[in-house]
């Protein structure tokens, strides 16, 4: 079984899967999943941080982790976070690993593109490993 055949799943809640390193694959094709409790970024071609791009009908709390796993900042650019005006609270979660792996302007490219909804009532950023804040953060109060 695939969870992309769960066409008519609504709510998925991951919460307590500590082990778990990604998404599985094709749980974009959820296109009418409301709530996500958390959405690991796994690598670009099985769970990237594009899997999201279809899922428009989510609503009310959406945390993203293990951003540092996006490679190429447009694949968060194409997420339209902006455009999810149902979105109330977002946290955006990198790696605690503060290594020699870290890139710095990645990080900061992924978080500029993730630029949430003027909507959006709370932001939380965990572990971000970037130098200064996206110009959409030193605009706006959450």
């Amino acid at each position: 079984m695939n969870i992309g055949n769960l066409i008519n799943l609504r709510h998925l809640n991951i919460e307590g899967s500590i082990q778990l390193k990604e998404m599985p694959p094709r749980v974009g094709d959820l296109i009418n999943l409301q709530t996500l409790s958390n959405f690991i970024v796994g690598q670009p071609k099985r769970s990237g941080i594009k899997e999201l791009k279809n899922l428009l009908h989510l609503r009310g709390e959406l945390f993203i982790s293990s951003l540092h796993n996006i490679v190429n900042t447009r694949d968060a650019k194409e997420v339209n976070l902006k455009g999810r005006h149902n979105i109330e609270q977002l946290t955006m979660e990198w790696s605690n690993n503060f290594g020699d792996s870290r890139n710095e302007s990645n990080e900061l490219e992924v978080f500029k593109f993730l630029q949430p909804p003027d909507s959006l009532k709370k932001l939380a950023i965990a572990c971000y490993g970037g130098l200064e804040f996206p110009d959409w953060l030193r605009v706006h109060s959450f």
